[in-house]
């Protein structure tokens, strides 16, 4: 093994876990910084761990675990003979296998609803799930970690507080890291929202090597915009939370949201889509409404009436939203 190789490891196994704010944040950037080959030395060594999540190749290194046990005696001589490099990425390499067994998965679950409906999914360590209208989620639960990707739509989690297993939720290039809260998490083509009911979540984006975070608190919200593939830095917005969890009683608020977010949501709760006309010269314009999912039709004929848009319905049922 190179000593790029061995760096990459040492750095992965003391930074793999830590916050931004950790004390040797700024050595290990400017160590990636340094040089190409250092970050795709750490790049292939992350790419190697995560690929463990997967339950064949935990599989497998748990039977490389007993392997190794098994094979002891003639492991530590071939660790002399490879030198001390040999004994290094053997050490580490122990640690890895270690973890890799804690992250075996347990549980996993993979859910969806159907249009218009809400449905609220009891997870095995006390903690619930409630999900909008056409949306999935996909679970899994280790020793290590309860992991939940949010594939589409939107979904509120109720945390059980464990302090050894994070809860870690990601929506596209969102990640977003808690230990024990209320939260909501809604996914769009362009942007994730996050809304704290109480507690606290970190939530991150970027890669490994330049991650940016930010901690949100009670009756916070933030958001993160996609552009170009590429998620950029969490930004808190002036936006009342509880908006983000009120699917749950019916109601489908909006705060100065663009024809884009009415569509997207909307499209949710009809079995035709609501899809956007080309915006005018001077933008589209921002809606400000409640709407109940069970009238949502009704919403269509009121719009014209408090903004400057048009809906109009096809003969498929599906509406064109447009600026009037």
């Amino acid at each position: 093994m190179s000593t790029v190789q061995e760096e990459a490891v040492l750095w992965f196994t003391r930074m793999r876990a830590a916050g931004h704010d950790h004390p040797d944040r700024a050595r290990f950037e400017a160590w990636l910084a340094a040089s190409p080959a250092h970050a795709a030395a750490y790049a292939a060594f992350a790419g190697w761990f995560q690929d463990l999540d997967s339950s064949a190749r935990c599989d497998a290194v748990a039977d490389a675990m007993e392997r190794r046990k098994a094979h002891r005696h003639l492991t530590r001589r071939r660790m002399l003979k490879g030198g001390a490099a040999a004994v290094l990425f053997a050490a580490i390499g122990g640690e890895v296998l270690t973890s890799a067994s804690r992250h075996r998965t347990a549980w996993r679950l993979a859910a969806q609803t159907a249009t218009g409906e809400v449905r609220s999914l009891p997870l095995p360590d006390g903690s619930m799930v409630t999900l909008g209208a056409a949306s999935r989620v996909e679970i899994a639960f280790s020793r290590a970690e309860r992991d939940v990707r949010l594939d589409s739509g939107e979904a509120i989690f109720e945390v059980a507080k464990d302090g050894d297993r994070p809860f870690v939720v990601e929506s596209g290039k969102t990640r977003v890291t808690v230990l024990g809260t209320r939260f909501a998490v809604a996914r769009f083509d362009d942007v994730t929202r996050v809304s704290v009911d109480h507690g606290r979540v970190q939530v991150e984006t970027g890669s490994f090597w330049r991650r940016q975070t930010l901690l949100l608190q009670d009756g916070q919200v933030a958001e993160t915009a996609l552009a170009e593939g590429e998620a950029g830095p969490p930004q808190t917005v002036n936006r009342q939370a509880a908006a983000g969890f009120a699917f749950e009683s019916g109601a489908i608020p909006f705060e100065q949201a663009s024809l884009d977010e009415v569509a997207a949501t909307l499209s949710r709760y009809r079995t035709a889509p609501v899809r956007v006309a080309a915006s005018k010269p001077g933008g589209a314009p921002r809606i400000t409404a409640l709407v109940q999912g069970n009238n949502v039709e009704g919403f269509f004929h009121l719009l014209p009436r408090i903004a400057s848009v048009t809906a109009t319905t096809d003969e498929t049922g599906a509406v064109t939203l447009g600026p009037r």
